[in-house]
């Protein structure tokens, strides 16, 4: 945050790839983070494999979404800075659930055991239990929202193509936010009717506002 304060200023954070890709959490980035925390483990708990290997699994998982975090609150996007903390929340949870699962495969739950008994380990697993459910329930949401949005996308932007055919004009770009649409459409000449484009998206659509950019 302090950072993006002084070096960065005012950020777009709607037009940043790297910032959107990390602010809409969906189920397949904790399968990701399962994966990092698997192989973190694994190299942990071998001597024969380098100790770099988990640095650098953990700190792919969790250091991007905490600095964005940073940046979408210094930016004012406070709603994109809780999906990148949700998703540092998941990549973390992810990391110790794997860590757990290939430590006892690799024979390390005896041990644990013996240092702290059975009911550190009913506390660890109820904790572990409610933190998987707490974080399931956004990641669910934000996975619906966001192949909502992409379908969105998909059938607005087969609809431009569809209005701009035989014209001088492209689709260019397209942003969906919820049941909103920017798009903006680039070439020279004169446009079909608007009206066709809004009675299209709402045959192909449903109830979408629009907000169109000729450039």
């Amino acid at each position: 945050y302090v950072l993006a304060e002084i070096l960065v200023g005012s950020v777009y954070t709607a037009g940043n790839s790297q910032i959107t890709a990390r602010t809409s959490p969906r189920l397949i980035d904790l399968i990701i983070a399962l994966a990092s925390g698997a192989a973190g483990a694994f190299a942990t708990g071998r001597e024969d494999v380098s100790d770099a290997l988990p640095g650098v699994a953990i700190a792919v998982s969790l250091v991007p979404p905490l600095s964005v975090v940073g940046i979408c609150l210094s930016a004012g996007a406070f709603r994109e800075a809780l999906g990148a903390l949700v998703l540092f929340l998941t990549n973390l949870l992810a990391i110790v659930i794997a860590g757990l699962v290939v430590f006892a495969v690799m024979g390390y739950g005896g041990a644990a055991l013996d240092l702290r008994g059975r009911k550190a380990k009913r506390w660890a697993t109820l904790v572990i239990i409610l933190a998987t459910l707490m974080i399931l329930a956004p990641l669910g949401v934000t996975s619906h929202r966001v192949t909502t949005e992409q379908i969105l996308q998909q059938r607005t932007k087969a609809e431009l193509e569809e209005w701009l055919d035989g014209t001088g004009y492209e689709v260019y770009r397209i942003y969906v936010d919820g049941r909103s649409v920017d798009a903006i459409v680039a070439g020279e000449g004169d446009l079909p009717p608007f009206d066709d484009l809004l009675s299209g998206m709402s045959e192909r659509a449903g109830d979408v506002t629009i907000n169109l950019k000729v450039v």
